[in-house]
C-alpha cells in the first residue's frame, strides 16, 4: 500500500497524538492501519524524543573514543620496549610531560645527547636523572618502530583532541540541565562529568519507568530470568546498558573509594565478604542508579535514610535538619521515651 494515499497519511498522523497534560508523545495501534505504518509512527516519535536530549550521540563517539586510548597506549609502549628504551622502568607515567618531551625528542634527533635530554625532566624526575639516561643509552630505533611511534603518538594526540572538544560541546548542551547535573553530583562517586552522561542516557523525566527496578532492568544491572522446563539457566545480569552500565561501574569504584563519605563503601566490604569483588560492584553500581532514580524524580539531593547524620556536610545537614530531628523524636518515642518540646516565650 503507497503512502500516497491521502487516508493512509491522515491514519498514520492519527496514530502520533500529543496528550494535552504532560506532553508527551503517545502511539496508538490503530486497527486499520497495516503494521509497518505503525511502526513508521513509533519511529517518528522516537526521533521527536532524541531531539530532546540531543546530546547522546555525543555521549556515545565519546566513549567509542574512549575505548581506543588504551590500545593506542599499549602500542606506544611496545614500541620503546623493542627499541630497547627501558623509560617505563623510571618513570611512573609514560605520557607524562617528561616522557613524551624525551620520547619526541629521540624520534627527531640524529645523535643522542645525555645533557639535552637531562633538560627535558620536570620536578621530581629530575632526581632520577642518571636512572633515566642509564635506561635510554643504547638504543637502536629501526625505521619502522620510528614511523609506528609517530603515527600512533598523531593519532593518540588527535582522539584527545576531539575528546575535549566533544566535551565542550555537551557541556555546552547540558547547561538547560545543570540543577539536574548540580543534584547528582552529591552522590559519592558522581562527578559533573559522569552526571551529565548518566543523564544523557537516561534522560530527566524519571516518570517514564515505573520504578526504579524497571530502571535498573533496562540498564542491564539486574539477573536476568532465564528460566526452561524448570531449569535455571544463566542468570548474569543482561547486556543491556551498552553505554550506560559501564559508565556507573566506574562511578561504583570511585564511590567506593571515596573517603568523605563512607556510605558505599561500607556496602560493598559487607557484600563482598559473600559475593566477590565483581558481584559487589555490579550491586554498588545498581545501587547508584537507584538512587540517581529518585534523587531526579523527587529533585532531591543525596539524603539516604540508613546514613550515618554526623558524616553529613553541614550545608546538607542544615537543609534537611527539621527532617531529621522528627526522624529522631520518632525513634525515642519508639522506645519509650517521652519528649517534652521547649517552652517558647
Amino acid at each position: 500500500m503507497s503512502l500516497k494515499n491521502p487516508v493512509m497519511l491522515l491514519l498514520l498522523i492519527l496514530s502520533i497524538s500529543v496528550p494535552l497534560k504532560d506532553k508527551k508523545p503517545m502511539i496508538r495501534m490503530l486497527p486499520g492501519l497495516p503494521i509497518y505504518l505503525n511502526s513508521i509512527s513509533s519511529l517518528l516519535v522516537s526521533s521527536l524524543l532524541r531531539i530532546s536530549a540531543c546530546y547522546v550521540n555525543l555521549f556515545a563517539i565519546v566513549l567509542n573514543l574512549l575505548d581506543i586510548v588504551p590500545v593506542k597506549k599499549n602500542r606506544l609502549q611496545n614500541a620503546p620496549t623493542v627499541s630497547n628504551i627501558a623509560l617505563a622502568s623510571v618513570v611512573s607515567d609514560s605520557f607524562g610531560k617528561s616522557a613524551s618531551s624525551i620520547i619526541e625528542y629521540i624520534l627527531t634527533c640524529d645523535t643522542f645527547d645525555p645533557e639535552y635530554c637531562k633538560s627535558l625532566l620536570h620536578k621530581s624526575l629530575y632526581k632520577k636523572a642518571d636512572e633515566v639516561i642509564q635506561s635510554i643509552i643504547g638504543y637502536e630505533l629501526r625505521v619502522d618502530q620510528s614511523v609506528k611511534m609517530k603515527v600512533c603518538r598523531k593519532h593518540y594526540d588527535f582522539i584527545n583532541l576531539c575528546v575535549s572538544e566533544l566535551d565542550k560541546a555537551i557541556s555546552q548542551l547540558a547547561k538547560p540541565y545543570q540543577d539536574l547535573i548540580d543534584i547528582s553530583v552529591t552522590l559519592p562517586g558522581i562527578t559533573e562529568k559522569s552526571a551529565t552522561y548518566i543523564i544523557a542516557e537516561i534522560g530527566t523525566d524519571m516518570t517514564v519507568f515505573k520504578s526504579d527496578k524497571h530502571l535498573c532492568s533496562w540498564a542491564g544491572l539486574t539477573p536476568q530470568n532465564n528460566e526452561s522446563a524448570g531449569k535455571k539457566k544463566s542468570v548474569h545480569v543482561s547486556r543491556a546498558g551498552v553505554y550506560l552500565k559501564p559508565l556507573l561501574i566506574q562511578c561504583a569504584n570511585a564511590a567506593i573509594r571515596d573517603k568523605k563519605n563512607p556510605y558505599f563503601r561500607l556496602k560493598y566490604e559487607r557484600i563482598k565478604k559473600r559475593r566477590g569483588h565483581k558481584r559487589a560492584i555490579v550491586a554498588i553500581a545498581r545501587m547508584i542508579l537507584t538512587c540517581l532514580y529518585h534523587m531526579l524524580l523527587k529533585r532531591e539531593p543525596f539524603n539516604p535514610s540508613d546514613a550515618d547524620y554526623t558524616n553529613m556536610p553541614e550545608k546538607l545537614y542544615q537543609k534537611h535538619k527539621q527532617q531529621y530531628i522528627k526522624k529522631a523524636i520518632k525513634l525515642l518515642e519508639k522506645e519509650g521515651c517521652t519528649i517534652i518540646p521547649p517552652k517558647i516565650t
